[in-house]
């Protein structure tokens, strides 16, 4: 079923216990456990969420022989897919088998596979709890469980649960986890040669073993000769022969468990294997192809090919070769240049070598017409099966047929046809022989035949024959006569299967053509053995087998002999006998002179098969004479007599003896041996050898001789205790040359009173009685009686009277009566047994045990800590009704409900250390919202007390716990439903009901719900209003309390009503001829309901004309209006209709009947997603006249007809069966001779139907938080395509591990319980599907309820202090709602450094501690500290203990409380006060002198270079009046050439105030990357002019700056104070006019062209102290914005005034009309020398806080002429930097708004050196080339928010967007100028070029001869200069920058160079790259604030 779980097996043969299913493939593709697929132990696949791909692919299954370990791969399997069944099902779980046995460690699939519809779900318990699959050992799969390692506690009974809506099913199975049996072979692998001995080791691990057998190929071994078990592990094989190779196994059985091992026992070398073959192809002719096979073998195999079973070798283009790799093996190939139909059929890899021959078959097919190869003629064997092949080339495979007698075969019974194999069985001569044709034809009825010619052929036959038995030297003749088959007979001889050898005596006679005679003169024991005739004629060969018996006489291998034994051995005695047949041999006795033959039956006489006798436990009576006789029957008998001699050892009759005696009496212990003489005797005792005689005072020893052996005595006079034990005699002889001996055991007991008991214990008392247990003492050698136990009263000041009791003997405890409860009493016991009374045991005394308490505990009190926790506190009962220790507490609680009370439960708690402290306990899992009764007692080991008084308490609010009932919902109307509800169940509100909340959502499949809405309702019913129309809504209802959201109800889907639809999405009307418009349109985008019908409405555009309307069914899009007026104009327009009415209309459209309409399509461009592997029809309906032609396209080209591609006659696009690769954007063009129209679909392809995703991450929010639970509720997103199956909840504490919580796909709240108080806690949440788990959603990051202890005071904590002690009260401490867990104490002697740790785990319920071990009269610093879960407190006490006599220490130091402070007393202010006055004077004078001295510094230097600047700049201004009253012919009316810089006073003169505000209204300009830039220069310039100067480049919309009188740049600027305010007076006065640049407007970019930024002459004001900058000018003469100026303020983000430091950058190149001053070259030249020998201070630049905070690219180190002119760099410096200026604009130039992406350069204009604008092709920009982690990220460049371009070069917008970025950025649209002053030529020729290229032909035209320079600077959009001319130059710090003209690359010389004056030389600050048309920006440095002019 689609979507389901799809299971195949693989069946395995009859052995199949000895095959394993080892893999599965799909396809080519081998199949991985994981993800959709699993495979179970017993070999089968599971395929879940089956899809219709799988359908089309094939799954085979490959098994693994555990014998030979080949394998093998099954046929193919397909799977059958269908659809769910309509009305459902419930689920049917697949059987398998109940019990399941696997070893621990091992993996293990547990299958389980439903079959229902809706998919079930499935559920796992194991032993009836649920399983937790989140552990990381399990991995559930769809139904399958998957355990990585089991473990022995996996054991048990699982139960697989399988339910969904329609119903559930369950499957149980048992899982036994066994510790296994292991076997191994050692070794696995042996080769042996012939004749040796093989050895195999069986070694097994596990338990239990209940037996081993061995197998042989599948059969038992039985142990013989050869085949010997030294054990039944260790298999040895003698002589190994070619019968003995194979596999061996060694099977362990064990209860209920058997395992086995198997070896392999090769003979000599390894015969050859195909390691890898080739599988079945299929090629076309001429293709190439390739064929290979790889094998091994030892030794090398020679490998050989067939194809179609005949040699094939190496031809033209056929080639076949081998070669042996390092590893051994071979490979081998056979290599088809072209391929030809001869090459078709079956491949055959041969590999061979002496051993033995394997080989590998595949097949190649031709695609081509059939062809038969030519078949040798056959000669069959007559009575045998024939096979004859008809070998057929051709693909597809043709049918074939066999004929013969032209009679399709076949004929008979005996006849089959199986593929292309014709077989005959049991050939008959007479019917089967004759010619035999094979036929062949393939569907296009292409065929071949060929024949075959088959002769029959009789096999020969030999006559039975046999060898009667012969005795050794008899004489022998064998016949051999072949009674039928065809002539000629050969016939040859065998021996033992081998041919016979020379020499042995044996000849071979022929008789006839078909007779043979084998002739033996002497038979012997050599001739032994199988004689095998054979004969063979052209059919076939034949044999037969007789054996030849040889008799030989008995004769003797090995003699009896006489020999000796020693008693009770065995002995051994060999008489081995041979002869054929075998000989027996019989063992006899002589007995009265007679030999008696032995009774084999009597187990102490064993005869073995070859004759040797074994005696077993040889005596005396075996001592005599035994015959041996051996016969076979062949020849007289044979015997030998031997002598048996048995030696006796010395030995005792008796091994031992007891002896009692009582102690101090005397005693003799008697020891008799007996054994051959001379015998010595010794006495042991406790390990000690005795001596003889006397050998102390009290032991003596005597020995004499006896008839058997001798006897020895040991006598005691008097015995003692130590005398008590064990004995040892020992007699020893010489017997057979080797020492015997044999000893004796003698016990001695010494009777004596017993000792005292010992260990006396006491195990048990009582408020009245005790129990005593002791060990048993020593009993003196007899048996105690009885014990005596005796006690007294030892509890008061006088002792009371020794009483006693008595017990039995045997009894080792007692208990004592009669006993007074809580006294002391001491207590003995002694014995006595039948000697006397035995001494006392030790005193052992005890006090009696309490009774049960009779008071309650005090002070309880309960209080709750959360909706299922309450707490409770008390105090132990008093001291007076304790009657002992008290053991702990049982709370005793139950349920109030109406004053009833209900269940009574019981808490056990431990008692306390302290007798005085608090008892803590918290309840929990209590009802929520319930009230409860608590009452506490008290228990000791004697029973319990009374209870304590109830305390009634209710547990906390929590959230209701089952939704609200009967949720009904209805629409109202297309936009409102109306909901309502019925309240939850009382019992699940677990609060106070606040009210409840609507959750409504479009339903989705997805479960997405971050769109849902709340709707908040006090009653039992809302109305949801502003809906969506006709949208089917998934509406819940929960309710809510005070703790939060409660439990959702199920969701009811509610549909709002119909209404009127939305307008259609689209409308065409295209004439079809003279008097037809065909009209097309597209569905509304929201139908809000059923369409019921279209209203095309139509009329001509005449006013009087009545409107038609069309009513079209909803099916149909289109509609032909016929009859219509040609060449008249009609309008049109749709409308959707549904029951509700008729929406809006489309927009309306006008389309004319005309004759010859042109091409055009109807359809519409629209994106297609289909499934893989359907149908496609692209519909592309055209109209026109004549009939339009259809043509489609792809990226591939043009579409024609092909397989699965057509175009229909309608011009659609039908595509068959759609895979992966046709997605695309298919183009419909429709063309007549009169026009042409496009559509263009854009196809997807989803290759995956059924493709799924996991899950989106849900939205995570907090609820409310108490001391010890959080609450979190969440909202899922998009389920990927799968349902969500559960959420998992992970959560930390802060600095801990993520733990992690399954919850249910319904779940949307989860309230973490039982956290730490005031701990900080971290909550995130991951949805999971089929497919995966979700990302995790937002983290929560909260914290619970209360914080650390609350310190007391030093007088509350510290309660009392002594000498040595002081005592500390810890209930003064306060808890900030979390408990104290415990308390820590240290001190250290006050001014000491170390510190006494005194305890620092003291408990909490601790009330009182005391420090002891103080020293007295010392003072003491000690820290108290408090624990709890929110952190800990720490209260410090100082303090001095007491004196011995008990006073106190004095003070350290004594307070007045009458004295005053020191701020009080005038003598210490009075100073002080004074001495800050002074230092504030002093610093205030230091600072203005400062500030003085600085304002003069900079007055002289701005005096001397305004006297500088006089000569050069008047010079300069007389030639830009010149040049700007200058009109020229192409342009004499152009207002913006007649202009006199001397009345120059632009509107944009603002920008030399530092106040200027920044680009497009933004006011904030960010510093560049570099306060400085650097130049670029070659070594031979030798001339540097030092008063160059960079300018911040800026486009600048200006608003009027606000200036206050106070700042101190209005008063140090007056001239730009004189400016502004002449500003405001101009502006006044142009807004009477016309808007100029000045007005203000909204910020944005600007819109107007340039012609607004031109400068009018009407708003020009005369002012002898008016500057007009070098950026005016340039404006004036490009028609571009002025540059703003330079500003190098450290501050720039914080206003618009730049400090009065930074005044010395502020260059802006003023021209000045009224002083004028000259500076000689020799001047500048020598201050630059002077300050290169003496450098400056390094100069550092800030930038501002938000702007990049890379360094700037310029040095920090600037020597020379940087302090001479403040800003302008060093000659030899290169700094990174641009040297920008705004682009040119022209009146055409329009403002672009949209951003371009930056194009990167290419390597190819990365060079400093010009180009030829002309040579550049923008083409040749690869912006795929470009690699943006190339770009340094210091080197970003910045722009204001919403920056536009703002000019347009060459029609494009040129300049590079990077989106939003800082407010304070710059822009980019800038253009970089090199200005140059030069002795002639005039900036302007004609008039100013509107556009680049008109620029550079003017240039070109005009210019010829201009010089660059190698250092000369290039634009950042050409490579390209900018010439600016003057003819006096200047050298003053304010430089002049008058105009900008393109000059004409050339390439210069060295006499140029040299040539050229030093105001003619090009800097280079940047070596940025520029390409015509396009702004390439240098992405390694950012814009530079100052620009280079020479």
């Amino acid at each position: 079923m689609r979507g389901g779980t799809a299971v195949f097996q693989c069946e395995t043969p009859l052995w199949s216990d000895y095959v394993k299913i080892t893999g599965w493939t799909q396809g080519s593709q081998a199949i991985v456990q994981g993800g959709r697929f699993s495979m179970t132990s017993s070999g089968e696949l599971h395929v879940r969420d089956v899809r219709d791909s799988d359908a089309y692919i094939e799954f085979r299954c490959t098994g693994t022989s555990d014998v030979t370990a080949k394998q093998k791969i099954s046929e193919a399997a397909k799977l059958e897919i269908h659809d769910p069944p309509a009305g459902g099902q419930s689920p049917t779980i697949d059987a398998y088998p109940t019990v399941t046995e696997t070893p621990v460690g091992a993996p293990l699939l547990l299958p389980c596979v439903a079959t229902g519809w809706p998919l079930p779900t499935y559920r796992w318990y194991r032993n009836g709890s649920p399983l937790n699959v989140s552990e990381s050992r399990y991995v559930q799969m769809g139904g399958d469980i998957f355990i990585q390692s089991t473990q022995a506690a996996d054991g048990g009974e699982y139960l697989c649960n399988a339910s969904n809506p329609r119903g559930y099913a369950v499957a149980s199975r048992v899982l036994v986890v066994i510790e296994p049996l292991s076997i191994s072979i050692e070794p696995g692998h042996q080769v042996q040669d012939s004749g040796k001995t093989a050895i195999l080791n069986c070694s097994i691990t596990g338990s239990p073993i209940t037996s081993v057998m061995w197998y042989k190929d599948g059969n038992i071994l039985e142990q013989d000769a050869r085949l010997v078990f030294k054990s039944s592990t260790l298999l040895e094989i003698r002589g190994v022969s070619r019968h003995d190779q194979g596999m061996y196994q060694c099977f362990a059985l064990g209860t209920n468990r058997e395992s086995q091992s198997a070896a392999q026992l090769l003979l000599g070398d390894a015969q050859p294997t195909i390691v890898d073959g080739y599988s079945d192809r299929s090629v076309q002719k001429e293709q190439r192809a390739s064929v290979r096979c790889i094998a091994s073998g030892n030794p090398t195999p020679e490998v050989t090919w067939t194809l179609d079973d005949q040699p094939l070798t190496g031809r033209g283009h056929v080639s076949v070769g081998s070669f042996v790799a390092p590893t051994g093996d071979v490979y081998s190939y056979v290599n088809i240049s072209s391929v030809s139909l001869m090459e078709g059929g079956e491949y055959r890899c041969i590999a061979k070598n002496r051993i033995g021959t394997a080989y590998h078959v595949s097949r190649l097919n031709v695609y081509g017409e059939p062809y038969i190869r030519e078949m040798a003629n056959i000669t069959a064997t007559a009575h045998e099966n024939l096979f004859i092949k008809c070998y057929v080339t051709g693909h597809p495979k043709p049918s074939i047929s066999w004929w013969k007698d032209n009679r399709a075969l076949p004929v008979n019974h005996f006849q089959t046809v199986i593929d292309n194999t014709l077989t005959i069985q049991k050939v008959q001569k007479i019917y089967d022989a004759g010619k035999y044709t094979c036929m062949t034809q393939n569907e296009a009825g292409m065929g071949m035949q060929r024949s075959v010619f088959v002769s029959v052929v009789e096999p020969p036959v030999i006559d039975p024959f046999r060898i009667p038995p012969r005795k050794q030297g008899d004489r022998l003749t064998l016949s051999c006569a072949v009674s039928s088959g065809d002539l000629p007979i050969y016939i040859s001889w065998t021996k033992d299967f081998k041919p016979i050898p020379p020499h042995i005596g044996i000849s071979v006679e022929t008789s006839g053509s078909y007779s043979s005679l084998l002739k033996i003169d002497d038979v012997s024991p050599l001739h032994d053995g199988n004689y095998t005739c054979h004969a063979h004629n052209e059919a076939a060969r034949t044999n037969f087998t007789a054996l030849l018996h040889v008799d030989v006489p008995s004769s003797w291998i090995i003699k009896p002999e006489d020999t000796s034994v020693i008693r009770l051995n065995s002995v051994v005695i060999d008489c081995l006998v041979t002869g054929i047949p075998e000989p027996s041999v019989t063992w006899s006795e002589q007995k009265d002179n007679a030999y008696v033959q032995l009774d084999v039956t009597d187990r102490h006489y064993s005869v073995f098969p070859n004759g040797t006798l074994k005696i077993d436990t040889t005596v005396e009576e075996d001592e005599g004479n035994y015959l041996c006789k051996g016969d076979n029957s062949v020849g007289h008998p044979i015997s030998q007599i031997i002598y048996l001699k048995v030696l006796v050892p010395a030995r005792f009759d008796v091994s031992e003896k007891n002896y009692t005696v009582v102690r101090n009496n005397n005693i003799t212990l008697d020891c008799q041996a007996i054994g051959d003489k001379p015998l010595s005797m010794s006495w042991n005792f406790r390990n000690r050898t005795m001596g003889t005689g006397k050998i102390d005072s009290r032991n003596t020893i005597s020995v004499q001789n006896t008839t058997r052996g001798m006897l020895s005595q040991l006598t005691i006079h008097p015995a003692a205790r130590g005398d008590t034990g064990v004995y040892t005699c020992t007699a020893a002889n010489e017997v057979a040359g080797k020492q015997a001996h044999d000893s004796t055991t003698i016990y001695l007991t010494v009777l004596e009173p017993p000792d005292a008991p010992g260990n006396l214990t006491l195990v048990e008392r009582g408020s009245r009685s005790v129990v005593l247990v002791w060990s048993r003492p020593f009993d003196g050698n007899s048996p105690i009686i009885e014990y005596i136990i005796e006690y007294q009263n030892n509890s008061g000041a006088d002792r009371g009277t020794v009483l006693n009791t008595t017990v039995g003997g045997n009894a080792l405890t007692a208990t004592v009566v009669g006993l007074h409860p809580s006294f002391l009493y001491d207590l003995r016991i002694r014995a006595r047994n039948a000697v006397g009374l035995g001494l006392t045991s030790h005193q052992v005394s005890t006090k009696l045990l309490e009774e049960a308490p009779n008071g309650p505990p005090t002070e309880v009190k309960v209080i709750a800590l959360g909706s299922q926790k309450l707490q409770a506190t008390w105090k132990p009962p008093a001291l007076e009704h304790r009657n002992g220790v008290i053991l702990g507490y049982y709370i005793r609680y139950q349920k109030t409900q109406n004053g009833t009370a209900q269940s009574i439960s019981r808490y056990l708690v431990p008692g306390v250390d302290d007798p005085l402290g608090e008892v803590k306990v918290e309840l929990i899992n209590l009802e929520k919202f319930t009230e409860y009764k608590v009452c506490v007692r008290s228990f000791n080991r004697e029973g319990q007390g009374p209870d304590s008084p109830q305390v009634t308490v209710k547990t906390l609010e929590d959230v209701p716990s089952q939704p609200p009932e009967d949720v009904q919902a209805y629409a109202l109307s297309s936009q409102s439903i109306s909901v309502s509800w019925s309240p939850p169940p009382f019992f699940s509100l677990h609060g106070v009901l606040q009210g409840y909340k609507v959750l409504y959502k479009p339903d989705r499949q997805n479960e997405d719900e971050s769109d849902a809405s709340f709707l908040a309702a006090g009653g039992l019913d809302t109305v949801i209003s502003d809906l969506d129309r006709y949208t089917n809504y998934s509406i819940q209802v929960l309710g809510y309390t005070r703790k939060g959201e409660g439990v959702r109800s199920s969701p009811i889907y509610v549909r709002t009503l119909e209404d009127v639809p939305g307008r259609p999405a689209g409308i065409k009307a295209y004439p079809v001829n003279s008097s037809s418009v065909m009209v097309s349109w597209r569905p509304p985008v929201r139908e809000n309901g059923v369409l019921t019908s279209y209203s095309v409405y139509y009329c001509n555009t005449s006013t009087s004309a009545q409107v038609m309307e069309v009513e079209v069914p909803p099916e149909f899009m289109f509609f032909l209006l016929r009859d219509l007026e040609v060449g008249v104009d009609y309008w049109v327009r749709v409308a959707a209709s549904t029951r509700m009415g008729e929406g809006d209309s489309t927009q309306i459209v006008t389309v004319t009947p005309v004759n010859n309409a042109p091409a055009r399509i109807t359809s519409f461009s629209r994106e297609v997603v289909v499934s893989f592997q359907v149908n496609v029809l692209l519909p592309c309906n055209v109209v026109g006249d004549p009939t339009p032609t259809v043509t489609w396209s792809s990226r591939y080209g043009v579409i024609d007809n092909a397989d699965r591609h057509s175009v229909q006659s309608n011009g659609s696009l039908l595509m068959v069966a759609v895979i992966g690769t046709d997605a695309d954007n298919y183009t419909c063009r429709a063309v007549n001779q009169y026009g042409s129209d496009v559509i263009t679909y854009s196809l997807s392809v989803q290759v995956d139907a059924n493709s799924r995703t996991p899950p989106k991450a849900p939205i995570l929010s907090l609820a409310p938080v108490t001391s010890s639970t959080i609450q979190v509720n969440w909202l899922s997103r998009s389920n990927g395509g799968s349902t969500i199956i559960s959420y998992l909840l992970q959560y930390r504490k802060d600095h801990d591990s993520w733990r992690e919580v399954v919850l249910g796909p319904r779940n949307r709240t989860f309230t973490s319980a039982g956290l730490l108080c005031g701990t900080g806690y971290k909550f995130s949440i991951t949805a999971l599907n089929g497919v995966g788990r979700s990302e995790p959603s937002n983290v929560i990051d909260t914290k619970t309820l209360g914080g650390p202890p609350i310190a007391p005071t030093q007088d509350e904590l510290l309660r009392s202090v002594n000498a040595t002690s002081v005592e500390l009260d810890f209930r003064s401490w306060q808890r900030d709602v979390c408990g104290i867990n415990y308390f820590s104490i240290r001190y250290q002697i006050w001014g000491d450094t170390q510190w006494v740790q005194v305890n620092n785990n003291i408990n909490w319920n601790t009330t009182v501690h005391v420090v002891e071990d103080l020293n007295p009269a010392t003072r003491y610093s000690m820290k108290v500290t408090a624990y709890s879960d929110a952190g800990s407190t720490e209260c410090q006490l100082v303090f001095g203990t007491l004196t011995f006599s008990g006073s106190v220490l004095e003070p350290l130091f004594v307070t007045h409380n009458d004295e005053t402070l020191f701020y009080e007393k005038l003598y210490i202010m009075a100073p002080l006060s004074a001495a800050f006055v002074v230092l504030i004077v002093v610093g205030v004078g230091v600072a203005l002198f400062c500030v003085r001295r600085r304002q003069v510094m900079r007055y002289k230097e701005n005096s001397s270079n305004i006297r500088r600047d006089i000569t050069a700049e008047t010079s300069l201004m007389n030639d830009l009046d010149k040049r700007l009253n200058f009109v020229s012919g192409d342009s004499p009316g152009d207002p913006r050439l007649n202009r006199n810089v001397n009345l120059l006073i632009s509107l944009h003169s603002d920008d030399n105030l530092s106040g200027h505000h920044s680009p497009w209204g933004f006011h904030d300009v960010s510093k560049t990357n570099s306060d400085n830039a650097s130049l670029e220069q070659d070594d031979e310039d030798a001339n540097i002019n030092p008063y160059a100067t960079f300018n911040d480049l800026k486009l600048v919309f200006n608003e009027n700056p606000k200036y206050h009188k106070a700042d101190p740049e209005y008063c140090e600027d007056s001239i730009s104070i004189e400016k502004a305010e002449a500003q405001k007076a101009m502006m006044a006065h142009c807004d009477t006019k016309k808007p100029s640049r000045g007005a203000r407007r909204p910020p944005g970019p600007p819109t107007t062209t340039a012609e607004t930024h031109s400068y009018d002459n009407q708003a020009v004001m005369l002012s002898p102290r008016k500057y007009a900058s070098a950026e005016q000018i340039h404006a004036l003469f490009t028609m571009a914005p002025p540059r703003p100026q330079s500003a190098y303020s450290k501050n720039r983000s914080q206003g618009t005034r730049s400090t009065p430091s930074e005044k010395g950058s502020q260059r802006h190149s003023l021209i000045s009309s009224v002083t004028t001053v000259s500076s000689s070259r020799d001047e500048l030249m020598e201050a630059f020398e002077n300050l290169t020998r003496n450098p400056p201070p390094p100069v550092v630049y800030e930038t501002e806080a938000d702007s990049l905070s890379q360094p700037t690219d310029s040095s920090s180190t600037e020597p020379g002429i940087c302090l001479f002119t403040e800003s302008p760099p060093q000659p030899n410096e290169r700094r990174e930097a641009s040297c920008e200026v705004p682009r040119y604009e022209s009146p055409e130039s329009v403002h672009y708004t949209e951003p371009l992406p930056t194009i990167p350069k290419p390597e190819e204009y990365m060079d400093s050196r010009a180009v030829d604008p002309r040579a550049f092709d923008p083409r040749a920009l690869d912006p795929r080339a470009f690699d943006p982690r190339s770009l340094d990220p210091r080197a970003v460049p910045r722009r204001a928010p919403r920056q536009h371009c703002a000019v347009q070069k060459m029609k494009d917008p040129l300049c590079p967007s990077r989106g939003t970025s800082r407010v304070n950025a710059r822009p980019n649209c800038i253009e970089e100028v090199t200005y140059t002053f030069s002795e002639d030529d005039s900036p302007i020729r004609s008039r100013k070029p509107y556009s680049f290229d008109e620029k550079l032909r003017s240039v070109r035209e005009e210019r010829s001869a201009s010089v660059w320079r190698k250092g000369g600077r290039r634009t950042p959009h050409a490579r390209t200069r900018y010439d600016t001319m003057i003819q006096t130059p200047g050298a003053a710090d304010d430089k002049p920058l008058v105009s900008a003209q393109v000059m004409a690359p050339q390439d210069e010389t060295p006499e140029d160079e040299e040539s050229v004056s030093l105001l003619e030389r090009f800097y280079r600050p940047v070596a940025a790259r520029r390409t015509v048309g396009v702004l390439e920006l240098d992405e390694d440095s950012d814009y530079t604030e100052n620009f280079t002019v020479v």
